[in-house]
């Protein structure tokens, strides 16, 4: 299924639980699409981000990003799903076409 990238927080290791990642490349990684299923998201293995399209809708499906063992997945009203890795959490949306909205 799709994904758009709309948040990344921090898990509470690097930097205060639940604010946003402002450090390196992560604020660059919001509104990214991405590809995911259940076993990119697996408890205890690292989360992949696919990557499908940058933030412009552009063509990015030659990347893949390789992040922290995840810790926890979650889902909230309206599809969106949380990825807690040991270093950050992950904000998707999901998204029936490629193009950013």
């Amino acid at each position: 299924m799709l994904y758009k990238i709309i948040g990344i927080k921090h898990s509470g290791t690097k930097g205060e639980r639940n604010t946003d990642r402002t450090d390196g490349k992560y604020p660059n990684r919001i509104g990214r699409i991405i590809w995911m299923s259940d076993s990119t998201a697996s408890f205890g293995y690292r989360f992949h981000l696919n990557y499908i399209a940058d933030e412009n809708g552009n063509d990015y499906s030659d990347k893949t990003l390789w992040c922290s063992n995840v810790e926890r997945v979650g889902y909230r009203t309206g599809g969106i799903v949380e990825v807690e890795t040991q270093n950050s959490i992950y904000v998707l949306k999901p998204v029936n076409k490629i193009w950013c909205e």
